[in-house]
């Protein structure tokens, strides 16, 4: 069985993905309570990105495999095949598995079609999530 970073690493160095991958988390070493938008925030400025207030879209654990799904399966920019949908949906559980299944929040800056820009890409999605002892974000990036 894959670390979380070591299952990071592959997103990101996945050889069908296109444009820019970008999947990262962090680790604490306490336990915290979850849901800060300021934490997902600073998070992200963390990582070189916008932050979004109250801008992030909450997704419940379902849609957030399923969107995260979407987004492995799927090119931003072209609507190409990226990965299989298998493939796709091992990976986005695969991802999920690694936080808390009741006491995980999930955000999205958007969809395929609009989106709250963290990036100065001409097409991206985020995706974060936060539980007591993790924050990561996968984050898609395409140009056309």
């Amino acid at each position: 069985m894959r670390t979380l970073q070591e299952l990071c690493e592959a997103i990101q160095s996945h050889e069908t993905l296109e444009g820019v991958v970008t999947a990262c988390y962090a680790p604490t070493d306490s336990p915290r309570k979850i849901g800060s938008l300021k934490e997902i925030d600073d998070f992200l400025l963390s990582c070189g990105y916008t932050s979004l207030g109250v801008k992030w879209i909450p997704l419940n654990r379902s849609e957030a495999i399923k969107h995260l799904q979407e987004m492995l399966n799927i090119s931003l920019a072209y609507g190409t095949e990226m990965l299989s949908k298998e493939e796709s949906e091992r990976l986005a559980q695969e991802f999920s598995n690694f936080f808390s299944s009741e006491n995980s929040v999930w955000f999205t800056n958007g969809n395929r079609y609009g989106w709250n820009p963290v990036t100065k890409s001409t097409f991206e999605n985020a995706t974060v999530v936060l539980d007591e002892t993790n924050i990561a974000l996968v984050l898609f990036e395409d140009e056309d």
